[in-house]
């Protein structure tokens, strides 16, 4: 908070600490008014900055909570000074503790829906007035992911009760996905929270770049203290990008599956196209096989499939004059007993990989290629398997340092 409090007194810098925040900020002043929001406050309320300056700030709290004496309606909706915010608080952390009462309050949006939010409270002297600074958080999807874990529980009891003994494996897989559950709940979690952070640091390392390199009017900068500077930019946003990684696994792993019958002569011709627009200026020799099937698939699940798979090709092909990439299919499976697959391959003639590390190759965050020439944060293929599964489907891949590698990935016929 004191962070805040000197970024205030310099006007334009808080506003930027505003902006960059992931969190709903509304400041309010000791009248009830709201004084200031960020952007963010406007996204997630529905409200423009022009249509809540000035008004009161039980504009944002349903109406229910104006009979309850919370910490949120006490603090936020009462002319407040000091003394009432610093008892306020007080009694509000050894509530919390109790009761977890910040996981339970609801804002109000402007179409009238409520949503669920966790606020945290700060109040700051500004010369002879004093500024509240509510951050407000949205925990829809943390919600969701709470009930979903307490739907589990229940269920696990009421079968806990009626399995015999035959039915114990069945109970172990359910309890196997609930911690999956958990595991996910606690991943979303700390990928939320980390957001912030890193961004102040990045943040803050380009502007200390940008000072010292607008100072150096002698040229004297020390050369290595400047890539420490840029290492720490560099690897702050590769962090930033593996966070956003990790949140869009766990929301890929939410999709339902919406299969239609799909032409796959027609998607894959789509999908290059694309590629061709990118790379427009690379060299690409196209070998595709016609009379593809078509397959039973979501569609916009199978087309991200299909660009994973391509981008990889070109990115680890690029040293290669021309690239050349290959597109097949085959049938896989018994006909006899009615068990057949349709099988996708795409094959390059890029760099290739090593065999022995096959076996980290479709997990998350795993990169079999270090080289910075090389960008990604490892997740591609993390989220190609998690789709081709849930399509009851496998993926699979081979080969050979200096030689290309092919990928396959199969969909029940």
């Amino acid at each position: 908070m004191e962070n805040v409090e000197k970024a205030l007194l310099v006007g334009e810098d808080f506003k930027k600490l505003l902006e960059i925040s992931p969190d709903a900020i509304v400041l309010i002043d000791e009248t009830g008014n709201i004084v200031s929001v960020n952007t963010k406050t406007e996204e997630l309320f529905g409200y423009s900055k022009t249509e809540l300056i000035n008004k009161k700030s039980e504009l944002l709290i349903p109406p229910r909570f104006f009979n309850r004496d919370t910490y949120f309606k006490r603090v936020i909706s009462s002319p407040p000074n000091s003394q009432i915010v610093k008892e306020t608080t007080k009694e509000r952390d050894e509530t919390d503790q109790k009761t977890d009462q910040r996981s339970n309050l609801y804002a109000l949006r402007k179409d009238g829906t409520e949503f669920p939010i966790e606020i945290s409270l700060n109040s700051m002297q500004l010369k002879e007035r004093i500024i509240i600074c509510a951050f407000i958080k949205d925990i829809s999807e943390r919600k969701r992911i709470e009930k979903e874990i307490f739907e589990k529980k229940r269920s696990i009891e009421r079968k806990r009760m009626l399995l015999e003994r035959d039915e114990l494996l069945e109970e172990k897989n359910v309890q196997l996905e609930l911690s999956n559950k958990e595991l996910e709940l606690f991943s979303y979690s700390m990928s939320h929270y980390l957001h912030s952070p890193i961004r102040h640091i990045s943040l803050f390392a380009k502007s200390l770049n940008s000072r010292l390199l607008e100072n150096d009017t002698t040229n004297k900068l020390d050369v290595e203290n400047l890539n420490y500077l840029n290492n720490i930019i560099h690897e702050s946003n590769q962090m930033s990008e593996i966070i956003d990684g990790l949140l869009a696994y766990i929301r890929l792993g939410h999709r339902t599956v919406n299969k239609i019958s799909v032409n796959l002569n027609d998607l894959i011709a789509e999908v290059v196209e694309i590629k061709k627009s990118i790379h427009f200026d690379t060299t690409i020799k196209w070998v595709i096989m016609e009379n593809f099937p078509d397959v039973n698939a979501d569609a916009g699940l199978l087309k991200d499939v299909l660009i994973i798979l391509l981008a990889n090709a070109i990115k680890f092909s690029r040293i290669k004059t021309p690239i050349k990439i290959e597109i097949g299919h085959f049938m896989s499976g018994d006909e006899l007993n009615a068990v057949r697959e349709v099988v996708v391959y795409v094959k390059d003639n890029g760099i290739g990989f090593d065999m022995r590390y096959y076996n980290k190759l479709f997990n998350l965050f795993q990169k079999l290629h270090v080289d910075r020439q090389f960008e990604g944060i490892g997740i591609g293929l993390a989220n190609l398997k998690r789709i081709i599964e849930k399509h009851g489907g496998r993926v699979w891949g081979e080969g050979k340092v200096g030689e290309g590698a092919t990928f396959y990935f199969s969909l029940p016929k």
